[in-house]
């Protein structure tokens, strides 16, 4: 029979074990920590959801507002449609005028379709060219206006998808706020991939109200998107180049 013996150097295992009040404090730490892990996922989720909920509102309302311009663009057309033959038969050089009408008119309907394709389906912004989402707001505020817009692309550009949504719609408010103020009769739009960055210059023949531009006279998208766009390094300057003449400058820095 072998008997165990413990020596004064050895420590009893038994003692080795936390007490009780070691045991509850060390369970208390434990049930702290995970406290506080879950007050911090519970933060972050709702903050994830509060920007969920306010991306979908607003593709929501852009939603209905280019419905709202598709519906007005249509009912344009139609009516031009509806008066050609007769125009035509009387004065042709007019009715030839307005067959440029209704073709701005119908390519800014067929822009506006796909903007809203586009804004009820976020991922077509970030794989769509940003040059062709740069034709689609041109033909759609051509439409609008009934004015030419002009589109030079000297490069093209791949931005993030963070980025190219950002300047998407700082571009898109920017043109809103365009056509809501401008008594233009061309809009040239410039697309520039730089050495120091990308820009994208609008320049605007005609009268713009509201220039030089203050807080007051941006519309409240615009300063959304512009605030939005300043942290990624999105610069925009407004500017009132001459008695006829207004440049709106959108620069990317690298």
């Amino acid at each position: 029979m072998v008997s165990s013996i413990t020596t004064s150097e050895e420590k009893d295992p038994i003692e080795s074990f936390p007490s009780k009040k070691g045991q509850e404090k060390t369970w208390q730490q434990i049930s702290d920590q995970k406290d506080r892990q879950i007050r911090a996922l519970t933060i972050q989720l709702d903050q994830a959801n509060s920007q969920l909920k306010k991306e979908m509102e607003e593709r929501e309302r852009w939603s209905r507002y280019l419905h709202d311009a598709i519906t007005q663009s249509l009912f344009s057309a139609g009516l031009i449609a509806e008066v050609l033959p007769r125009l035509w038969e009387r004065d042709q050089e007019t009715a030839r005028k307005s067959l440029d009408d209704l073709r701005r008119i119908t390519f800014g309907a067929i822009g506006e379709m796909r903007l809203l394709l586009a804004e009820s389906r976020p991922n077509l912004l970030k794989e769509t060219d940003f040059g062709e989402l740069l034709a689609l707001l041109g033909n759609a505020l051509a439409g609008r206006l009934n004015v030419p817009v002009a589109l030079v692309i000297h490069e093209k550009v791949r931005f993030s998808e963070e980025i190219q949504v950002s300047a998407y719609r700082v571009c898109r408010d920017a043109l809103n706020w365009i056509a809501q103020r401008a008594k233009a009769n061309c809009i040239h739009m410039d697309l520039d991939n730089g050495g120091f960055g990308t820009k994208i210059q609008i320049k605007v023949q005609g009268d713009l109200i509201g220039l030089p531009a203050s807080g007051n006279s941006l519309s409240g998208d615009l300063i959304d998107s512009m605030k939005a766009a300043k942290g990624l390094g999105i610069d925009v300057e407004i500017l009132d180049v001459s008695d006829n003449e207004s440049e709106l400058v959108i620069a990317l820095r690298r």
